[in-house]
């Protein structure tokens, strides 16, 4: 995003940290009512199927404030959040948050619900340097967690996928080194759910790319895969979409995009596809013109793909009761979230920023302590959201004294350095 493109959008809001986004969707294995999206400004839940939602800072969470984490309800109510400071494990109120029993270690990069039981997930660390990576995973909901294998490469994992057997799939890159004049990018999968693992080369990769992000799996036949090819950010150029029909060793191109938000396998076999408006170039000094964006459709497995929505800002996508939701962007689309019960044609707004009731409601035994007053005031006055400064209330768990560094400047220096998950 250019600076001017930042200037623009900020102007809404008053601005005491990043542009308000959602960046995911987790639903409740069991509970319907029960949905968390994570947002720029921390988790946002809501326990009445979108009525309420209310936010927990994310500081609660010991998150960096230019983290997006991948987040994941389990069955016993808990969250889970995987961060750069390593997993952490919310109660079902996101009152209290804490590090798992075992020792996992930092840089998580992604935390994936299983689809087969859900109390068990998947988290593979990213750590450099010396350190050695491998997947992780519990059965309890989050509490303790054990390596699925011996430790897999020296290397950096991006992302993971879980099929719908025990497949497990891994992206990363193996980067420039001095035995090494270009970057590697691979893809490594497991059918005995993380115990053994092969490696294949991805093929499709060009000088400036930077990253392989998975993006999504076909729960109907986890051969069949979704991933994006990202630019390095000098390129200036689209995102790329990537499909699999064998499981990972080869891949075709399926579009181009200038920013690809997910893909989502529907129940019925429809493929969703959602991009984000985004400037191009992104130059602020040069003139810019809004790139195509919006939700697109497959019917043929992901052979072609047409437009439903040409008019929206898809950032994630995910499939409950039934319906389609989607985040969405606030100030262009009138949401942060919502729901359609037509595949896309129309949406219905269910998280608005001036709509929130205020941050969550934590009796004072449950174990975040006062530090979150400041971080909630200033999203109650930039959201103008329904509580009053008068009595922040909630969980009251974040950051710093009212004299931390929480002015306009941080706005934009905050935005100008904004790195999501996907792009680590």
């Amino acid at each position: 995003m250019g600076l001017a493109m930042v200037l623009t959008a900020a102007a809404p809001v008053s601005a005491h940290g990043r542009f308000p986004e959602t960046h995911g969707v987790t639903f409740h294995p069991s509970d319907p009512l029960v949905i968390v999206t994570g947002s720029t400004f921390g988790p946002v839940i809501t326990t009445d199927g979108g009525e309420t939602w209310r936010w927990a800072c994310e500081a609660a969470l010991m998150l960096n404030p230019l983290e997006d984490p991948s987040y994941v309800l389990m069955d016993d109510g808990s969250l889970l959040a995987s961060g750069f400071g390593g997993l952490q494990r919310g109660t079902p109120s996101l009152c209290t948050f804490s590090e798992p029993d075992t020792d996992v270690g930092f840089a998580i990069t992604d935390v994936v619900r299983s689809p087969l039981d859900p109390m068990t997930a998947y988290a593979p660390t990213s750590a450099g340097g010396t350190a050695v990576n491998r997947v992780f995973r519990t059965t309890d909901g989050g509490a303790s967690w054990d390596p699925t294998s011996d430790p897999i490469e020296q290397i950096l994992f991006e992302s993971l996928l879980v099929g719908s057997g025990d497949e497990l799939y891994l992206s990363g890159i193996y980067p420039v080194t001095a035995d090494r004049a270009e970057p590697e990018p691979f893809i490594h999968r497991s059918r005995d759910a993380g115990a053994t693992w092969e490696r294949f080369e991805f093929a499709p990769f060009a000088m400036d790319d930077r990253t392989l992000l998975l993006l999504a799996v076909d729960p109907n036949d986890p051969d069949h895969l979704f991933a994006q090819v990202l630019p390095d950010y000098a390129a200036d150029r689209e995102e790329v979409l990537v499909r699999s029909t064998d499981g990972g060793e080869t891949w075709t191109e399926a579009g181009r995009h200038r920013r690809i938000g997910d893909v989502l396998f529907a129940p019925d076999g429809t493929i969703f596809l959602g991009t984000e408006w985004v400037a191009m170039p992104s130059d602020p000094t040069m003139p810019s013109e809004a790139y195509p964006h919006g939700l697109h459709r497959s019917d043929d497995g992901g052979e072609t793909f047409t437009v439903v929505r040409d008019d929206i800002d898809i950032g994630c996508l995910g499939w409950h009761e039934g319906q389609l939701w989607a985040c969405a962007d606030n100030y262009r689309d009138g949401f942060l979230l919502g729901y359609s019960d037509d595949e896309g044609a129309t949406f219905e707004p269910s998280l608005v920023l001036s709509e929130m009731a205020g941050p969550v409601e934590c009796d004072p035994s449950e174990g975040t302590p006062v530090a979150c007053v400041v971080r909630d005031e200033d999203i109650i006055r930039d959201f103008e959201v329904g509580a009053t400064t008068d009595d922040p209330g909630g969980c009251q768990c974040a950051t710093g004294s009212s004299d931390a560094p929480f002015g306009a400047a941080f706005l934009l220096v905050g935005l100008a350095l904004t790195i999501r998950r996907r792009s680590l």
